[in-house]
């Protein structure tokens, strides 16, 4: 009797270090100033309002049914405000800045409406799987950069730019080939690709804030970048697999009504 009320008695003296652990403690980030940590959260607050602006342009592409051409025009506007943040010199006028960040992001929207548009004639679930997804990605691949030790995914980055070097080369040699298995290359390795850069840009916007740049609306665009990259591919897969879902079904449908008619 005594040993078992000294076993239940260690048994709820360990439930109790169990309730006072706390779960911050994983996610510390005690390698980084408290000036940094605030400038990341600015970041990730930033990014929220730019996706928020580029779903706002979505919508608005796919309620006035632009076209693949005026989408052009909207990729080549996100294209001219993504190098108006980078080279901007005033990077102290922030509510300016902040604007250029909204419009890249309602530009950037607009561009990718048709794919959105498409997306929701086969499925309107897809839309919300794919940005739950992207959102779900990001949040573990920036997050493990957080917590992870300083610097220690910095190596990454000339892998990453070979990577995207050798994915705009196979993108080229698939403009004439016309290949299936090309294409899936860059849906999945770009979206590995990207999946990486969410890892290395996150720990280079830390080591830039800990050196004294603390530039919130760049370092949200780079991010920025990256999660609509991740979006683009994943949506992409979703509605390739949807599709040939679709096919296989009708298939299978059209088999059993021609056994059925012969008998």
């Amino acid at each position: 009797m005594y040993n078992i009320l000294t076993s239940m008695d260690q048994m709820f003296n360990s439930m109790s270090g169990l309730s006072q652990f706390d779960m911050a403690n994983i996610f510390k980030m005690n390698d980084y100033s408290s000036q940094t940590q605030n400038h990341l959260f600015q970041v990730y607050l930033s990014l929220m309002l730019c996706v928020l602006a580029a779903a706002c342009g979505a919508a608005t592409s796919m309620y006035f049914r632009v076209t693949s051409d005026m989408s052009m025009l909207g990729a080549l506007g996100a294209m001219g405000m993504l190098m108006w943040i980078s080279w901007d010199t005033r990077k102290e006028e922030v509510q300016r800045r902040m604007g250029l960040l909204c419009g890249f992001g309602f530009l950037e929207g607009l561009s990718i409406g048709p794919l959105a548009a498409l997306a929701v004639l086969i499925d309107p679930a897809l839309i919300v799987t794919a940005f739950l997804g992207t959102v779900a990605v990001f949040a573990c691949f920036s997050g493990a950069a957080v917590v992870a030790k300083r610097r220690s995914y910095l190596y990454l980055g000339g892998m990453l730019g070979s990577a995207v070097s050798l994915m705009l080369l196979l993108g080229l040699a698939n403009m004439f080939l016309r290949s299936d298995s090309f294409l899936l290359v860059q849906l999945y390795g770009g979206l590995l690709l990207f999946s990486g850069y969410v890892i290395f840009d996150t720990q280079v916007i830390l080591e830039r804030a800990e050196s004294g740049s603390k530039d919130v609306v760049g370092h949200a665009a780079t991010l920025f970048v990256d999660f609509v990259a991740i979006f683009v591919r994943l949506l992409i897969i979703l509605m390739r697999n949807s599709n040939s879902n679709r096919n296989r079904d009708r298939n299978g449908k059209t088999r059993r009504d021609r056994d059925r008619s012969e008998f």
